[in-house]
């Protein structure tokens, strides 16, 4: 939760290495693992466009885009926030959530039962 409050402190979070283990944490099939990594990769993504690319270049944004379909509404929702808090900065990050092949997945997102999603 810390990166959530400021740019700074998500810079921090950042520079303590704390990126490539998160995507590593969201790689593990523990469920509650998996909502809390992309929770945090989205608290820092959220920024600047800089941080967000920190992201994409950990390799987050292809490994998180795969989970669109996962039946859990929860991880839905964060693995939503995440892709929308990288690709809203500029059109070279949207691009990047483009191409990991989110559509037509997310669009089905839209649709969800849980209106949290």
């Amino acid at each position: 939760y810390i990166a959530r409050h400021t740019k700074e402190l998500a810079l921090a979070v950042v520079d303590a290495g704390a990126v490539p283990l998160l995507v590593l944490c969201f790689q593990e099939p523990e469920l509650t693992l998996k909502r809390m990594s992309a929770s945090a990769l989205a608290d820092i993504a959220k920024h600047t466009p800089e941080l967000a690319q920190t992201v994409v270049d950990a390799g987050g944004v292809s490994l998180i885009a795969r989970e669109l379909g996962h039946a859990d509404s929860g991880l839905k929702r964060q693995v939503c926030s995440c892709l929308g808090q990288v690709a809203k900065h500029n059109v070279d990050l949207a691009e990047v959530v483009v191409e990991a092949e989110v559509f037509p997945r997310i669009l089905h997102c839209l649709k969800d039962v849980n209106e949290h999603v």
